[in-house]
């Protein structure tokens, strides 16, 4: 019989795999909506977002972020997240 051992690396890297996976989905979001946001007035870019991240992610950023995205998507910036869950812009 094979002795199980366990693998001390498996929590963090299922951590690691799912915040991947999630900044990944978010980031298409984000690409999408700044293809068509630029120019737009900041309130109707932050509507677009919240609809596509609630339908798509099942849940929100903060406020203070959702403001943040949509400021820079309407003015023509791309939000990068990066799999840690940063963003630069």
């Amino acid at each position: 019989m094979a002795k199980l051992t366990w693998n001390d690396d498996v929590g963090p890297k299922l951590a690691r795999q799912a915040t991947a996976a999630f900044a990944a989905k978010a980031q298409a979001i984000l690409d999408e909506v700044h293809g068509s946001a630029s120019g737009h007035d900041v309130a109707a870019v932050k509507a677009t977002l919240r609809t596509r991240w609630q339908s798509e992610m099942g849940q929100l950023p903060d406020e203070a972020l959702l403001d943040k995205f949509a400021e820079r998507l309407a003015s023509g910036q791309r939000v990068v997240l990066s799999p840690t869950g940063t963003y630069s812009a």
